[in-house]
This record gives structure tokens, C-alpha cells and sequence, in this order.
């Protein structure tokens, strides 16, 4: 709860500001894939890349997620060495996304599959929510009510009523929203238990702060 005040004109205003926080389960996960290597030609980066995806789709495919896996920024470009920049060899780099809800996915399996399809590609894994302006529009209503009761307090204070509101303002926080929960190493090394990401990630913070001015009224006049 901010400062509150009254301020007296001729049309008398009362000014609150009220905060509402949640924490709230994560729905869906997003693994990142980064793919990426050096080869002698450009024609055998576009080659090793094609071979590289297509490792991934299958191995998504028994899941049923295989056209929502995505891939875009592909890039390769000539590797230089010496003095003279001479070229010995090219690398290239893609980077690839595939969001599931968490809900109607097995998240541990899917990151199974992806270690175990023999790509070189690393992969990354975080928690997200699907509509975090959902959740931050009812933070918003809990804390203009939050509001609401300490101004209508203030005007019983001072001998008046709430009239409509004039003005309301709010600010939206979070705590890290897609906080990065595992960025691995290529699936292909070893994979120990220090090697897993979390699949039970901890609940997103949000928090939401309002301040809302009312217009006061005269007790007998409403």
C-alpha cells in the first residue's frame, strides 16, 4: 500500500494506490534449439543443417508436435585464420523454437527424445505463461478494490463519499517472465542427473500496482 492523501478544491479528489501479487503455475514450455557447426563448404553447412532438423522432427513426431516446432535466422559465413584472413572453413547457426502446453504434453519426455536423437544441436528449456495479460487484468481488479476500501475509508474520515472514479493508472511487474530454467551443453554428451532440467519449475511472480484517484461527495448530496 503507497501513501495516501487527500486533496481538497473544489471538487475534492482522494488518491490511492494499492498493489496485488500471485504467483502462478507456469503453462506452457518452450525448448530452444540452437543449431550450429563448422564445415569445409557452405554447400555442406546447408547440408549438415538439413540432416541436423531433420534428426529433431523425428524424433518429435511420435509426440505430435513436430509442425510446431519452429526454425528461422539461419546464416552461414566464411571462417578466416591468420594474417591474411585466409579461409579455412565455413560455420553456420540457426536457431529453432518449439512451445508446448504443459498440460497436454510430457515435457520429460520430449527432452528425452531430443537428447537421445543424436543431434550436435544445444537445447534449452524455460516456463512460460500463455496469457500473462489475462492473469495481470485480474491482478489489476483485486487491486483497485484493494484500493477502493482505503479511500473509501479516507472519505468516511473526512465526512464524504466516494463519487465516480477520475483517474486510474497501474503498473505492471513481473519477476522474470520465461526465467531461463536449464540451458544445456549438446544432448549428445553424457547426461547425468546434474544434466536435467527442472520439469517441476517454481511458480511465476506477478505483481500489479494501481493508483486511482476518486472524486468525493458530500454525504448528503448522494
Amino acid at each position: 500500500m503507497t501513501g495516501e492523501e487527500i486533496m481538497r478544491t473544489q471538487a475534492p479528489v482522494v488518491k490511492v494506490g494499492a498493489t496485488a501479487e500471485a504467483s502462478i503455475e507456469p503453462d506452457i514450455a518452450i525448448f530452444g534449439i540452437r543449431f550450429g557447426r563448422r564445415c569445409k563448404a557452405q554447400d555442406a553447412c546447408a547440408t549438415d543443417f538439413a540432416s541436423e532438423q531433420q534428426k529433431v522432427k523425428v524424433a518429435l513426431e511420435r509426440f505430435g508436435v513436430v509442425d510446431d516446432f519452429k526454425t528461422s535466422g539461419y546464416a552461414s559465413y566464411a571462417h578466416r585464420t591468420g594474417k591474411r584472413g585466409t579461409i579455412d572453413g565455413y560455420d553456420y547457426v540457426c536457431y529453432g523454437s518449439l512451445e508446448v502446453t504443459r498440460k497436454n504434453n510430457d515435457v520429460g519426455a520430449i527432452w528425452q527424445a531430443l537428447a537421445e536423437c543424436g543431434t550436435s544441436a544445444s537445447i534449452g528449456l524455460h516456463y512460460e505463461l500463455k496469457d500473462v495479460h489475462a492473469s495481470e487484468d485480474a491482478l489489476i481488479r483485486q487491486a483497485v478494490e484493494r484500493a477502493r476500501s482505503s479511500a473509501e475509508t479516507l472519505a468516511e474520515a473526512a465526512g464524504m463519499v466516494l463519487g465516480g472514479v477520475k483517474e486510474i493508472r497501474y503498473r505492471r511487474d513481473n519477476d522474470g517472465f520465461g526465467t531461463i530454467c536449464f540451458d544445456a551443453a549438446p544432448p549428445s554428451s553424457p547426461l547425468g542427473d546434474s544434466s536435467m532440467p527442472d520439469f517441476s519449475p517454481e511458480p511465476i511472480n506477478i505483481e500489479c500496482h494501481v493508483d486511482v484517484d476518486w472524486w468525493l461527495a458530500n454525504t448528503a448530496s448522494h
